[in-house]
């Protein structure tokens, strides 16, 4: 019986096309399979590329881990849902677009946590945007003479004498009323939505838990018309009309979905102050010493944080804190789920992290170094090549693909020629590595590599073919590039889309579904699931290549 190995692959969707083919397929990948079956070794696959295997398909090859959030114009969102043509903040304070999304397995990652960013897992060779600070002496005894020039730090060179920038996005004034931009910010710390009964797609009712002691100061702020019921613990502000309320929608309409979009970030200081003031009406708490608030939403944190920044002018800081125990309120369990919490000093004296500008430089507090694979991503970016990751900037660090070519010239401050290009080999020795495994056929996804990597990878060719799911009867697009060794190209149901949609029954043409699907904790593992329609074809058309030649040689 034919071996078949598929490897990063944590869905089974492949392995499952060839075991119902009657085919000893396994599967390989750092996360557990899915659907638990027995049939999935979970562990890095080039460990087990000798054992033997008749067919080895790549399903997708892969530096942050994926749920790091990049700041975007639609807002924070994770990395790992980052699209080609995005808008993302760059070092310099301004909007440029992703050219390339960048996947792949880090054997050693390092752990990073400084005041103004939430703990992040990267690579130990990524680049921060920092600063050093010199220790307190004669020759250095002000900031100004003790602080160095911002320059590029690899993450495993990162110490606690280093600080991490935070920048602003360009300011943006909205047309929104300074009462309504309170308001929206109340809504983001106590609010939710309600669906119209009647009519899908309407929204009923917005509700604000309003606090007893605090009724007259909220209903001093709100000029649109409100109902006020008491439940028993607190009042109930009641907002009707669809038309007048779906604005708030945009803000999320449960805890752990809140955040704030790019215009609120973008809002000049008075704007942004009202916004900021509303919000911690709800859900913060001003001391003596500082301004806080807590939240289970690490975007809607990062975002918080962003806005401290703007209308204080000093440097936030961002806490990871672990989940509390589960307690009851009125009989009713309530569980903890992790929170992140944003603040802002209120005095001036002895402050370690400042601002200067559009920065703000936060302390890094911690570097722990992790011998573990981790699936991480990267962003390759127009012109600047940098984003804004957990809230701190950062550069695109890149091995085999065009947008890193550069930087085998020109390294990033902190980095040499012979970093750089040690790094390439790597990249193009675990790609190699792939390539030529001792199986007789191999299919792998990739991106499109620059020449420097090309001439390091033993028997490199040009991508074989890309094909499209709705080629094989998923009505979706989302371009897959395939290189075959030993064989066919796959050949598709239908060659045009007017083939398909006449023989699919469809009216409208294809969309690229996992590309529009709504943040979510979900959405990252929906986006490297493999097409049903694809995996067929992979069975049907290349599994009796394999029997063909198994006999041959019998």
């Amino acid at each position: 019986m034919s071996r078949i190995l598929i490897a990063c692959e944590f869905s089974g969707t492949v392995r499952r096309a060839f075991t119902d083919r009657g085919y000893d397929a396994w599967s390989c990948d750092l996360l557990p399979a899915e659907d638990r079956s027995n049939r999935h070794i979970t562990g890095d696959v080039r460990d087990i590329l000798a054992d033997g295997w008749d067919l080895l398909i790549v399903a997708h090859p892969p530096c942050f881990a994926g749920d790091t959030l990049v700041l975007c114009e639609t807002g924070y969102k994770p990395i790992a849902e980052v699209q080609p043509g995005e808008k993302v903040l760059t070092h310099l304070g301004r909007w440029r677009r992703v050219t390339e999304v960048m996947k792949r397995v880090a054997q050693n990652v390092v752990v990073v946590k400084s005041t103004n960013s939430l703990r992040t897992v990267t690579t130990p060779e990524h680049p921060y945007y920092a600063r050093y600070r010199e220790p307190y002496r004669n020759k250095f005894r002000t900031k100004g003479e003790r602080d160095g020039a911002p320059e590029w730090v690899p993450a495993s060179q990162l110490t606690t004498r280093h600080f991490t920038a935070s920048v602003l996005c360009p300011e943006r004034r909205a047309d929104v009323s300074d009462d309504d931009l309170w308001l929206m910010g109340r809504y983001v710390a106590d609010g939710h939505m309600r669906d119209s009964r009647w009519t899908p797609g309407k929204y009923e009712e917005m509700l604000i838990a309003v606090g007893k002691h605090e009724t007259e100061s909220f209903l001093a702020r709100v000029t649109r018309k409100v109902a006020m019921h008491w439940n028993g613990t607190a009042y109930k502000a009641t907002f009707y009309g669809h038309d007048a309320i779906a604005p708030f929608a945009q803000f999320g309409r449960s805890c752990e979905t809140k955040h704030l979009p790019e215009w609120v970030l973008a809002l000049p200081v008075e704007q942004a102050r009202h916004f900021l003031d509303g919000y911690i009406s709800g859900d913060g708490h001003i001391h003596q010493k500082r301004i806080e608030a807590s939240t289970v939403s690490p975007m809607l944190a990062l975002g918080v944080a962003h806005l401290m920044q703007r209308v204080h002018g000093k440097c936030p800081a961002l806490q990871n804190l672990k989940a509390r125990k589960n307690h009851f309120i009125q009989g009713r369990e309530v569980t903890n789920a992790e929170q992140f919490k944003a603040s802002v000093p209120q005095s001036n004296e002895r402050l370690r992290n400042y601002v200067a500008g559009i920065y703000a430089w936060g302390h890094v507090r911690e570097i722990a170094h992790a011998s573990e694979p981790t699936v991480v991503f990267n962003l390759a970016v127009e012109e600047d090549e940098t984003y804004t990751a957990n809230g701190v900037v950062v550069h695109n660090c890149t091995r085999l693909c065009n947008s890193g070519v550069r930087w085998l010239t020109e390294p990033p401050a902190g980095r040499s020629r012979a970093d750089m290009w040690a790094e390439l080999d790597q990249g193009a020795a675990l790609f190699s590595t792939l390539w030529n495994a001792p199986v007789s056929r191999v299919a792998v996804e990739n991106p499109v590599m620059h020449r420097h990597a090309k001439e390091r990878i033993i028997g490199y060719q040009p991508a074989t073919q890309s094909v499209q799911p709705w080629e094989y009867g998923d009505w979706e697009t989302k371009r897959t590039c395939l290189w075959l060794r030993g064989l066919p190209p796959l050949v598709p149901t239908w060659r045009t889309l007017h083939e398909a949609r006449t023989a699919l029954g469809h009216t409208r043409d294809p969309v690229a579904r996992v590309h529009r699907m709504a943040p979510g904790q979900d959405r990252a593992k929906e986006r490297s699931r493999f097409f049903p329609g694809i995996a067929r074809a992979m069975a049907t058309q290349w599994g009796p290549v394999v029997d063909r030649e198994e006999a041959s040689a019998a």
